[in-house]
């Protein structure tokens, strides 16, 4: 995983340790709960080895941090967003849309709406509601 200046003044390293013991966690039961070695988190910790990104997306899904935090030291006080619910609030919204506007839309078109609404979603943290209306008040 690239390291980037973060903007907290904190390394990834740090960053770890922070979320671990706010989390009122050891080395030892993050270890556990990722699935590795104590020795090779607390070099994830002190960064001795650069943690894989599969591990640092584990991380962020068991202890509610974002990625952009964990990585870049930006975005902190945003809790990392479950994508089932993206996925559930996007289509739900743009439906929610859809029927408001009275438009007939072919179920393929839909399934792009509900995807763009996604990526709305996860990549600029907007709102899934907000993403769908703004895409349906376009589409009008």
């Amino acid at each position: 995983m690239a390291r980037r200046e973060p903007k907290t003044g904190l390394n990834i390293g740090q960053r770890l340790k922070k979320a671990r013991k706010r989390s009122d966690r050891t080395q030892a039961d993050i270890a556990k709960e990722l699935g590795i070695s104590i020795p090779a988190y607390a070099n994830y910790e002190n960064d001795i080895r650069v943690i894989p990104l599969e591990t640092a997306m584990k991380f962020c899904t068991t202890y509610k941090v974002n990625l952009n935090w964990l990585v870049y030291g930006v975005e902190e006080n945003t809790p990392s967003l479950d994508l089932k619910e993206i996925v559930r609030a996007s289509a739900s919204a743009l439906f929610e849309a859809l029927e408001a506007s009275g438009k007939e839309v072919p179920i393929e078109t839909i399934a792009r709406q509900i995807a763009f609404v996604f990526d709305q979603s996860v990549a600029h943290g907007e709102d899934p509601r907000a993403a769908a209306r703004n895409l349906t008040d376009l589409l009008a």
